[in-house]
């Protein structure tokens, strides 16, 4: 290797140096309360969609996740995915 031909007090040896200062670790911090908000508002919408599903199927207000199979509406069950998207659409 070639000896440090770089000037000791200029920019060049500052961008080498790989020290955390404080505004990087409160972007951490801001990062983790951004990934824990992201879940709560995902486990949020999860209960949202399981609602509205069963809402839908078995006109039950609940928000337990459950499969559309077991419906009594027989083939009208076909036509709520049309419906909803017609109504959103």
């Amino acid at each position: 290797m070639s000896p440090d031909e770089r000037e000791p007090e200029g920019v060049e040896h500052e961008l080498g140096d790989f020290t955390v200062g404080v505004g990087v670790l409160r972007m951490v911090a801001l990062a983790a309360v951004v990934g824990v908000l992201s879940a709560v508002v995902a486990l949020v919408l999860l209960q949202l969609i399981a609602l509205a599903a069963n809402l839908a199927y078995f006109q039950d207000w609940s928000t337990e996740l459950r499969t559309p199979a077991g419906n009594g509406l027989g083939l009208l069950a076909a036509l709520i995915p049309v419906l909803v998207a017609w109504w959103w659409g």
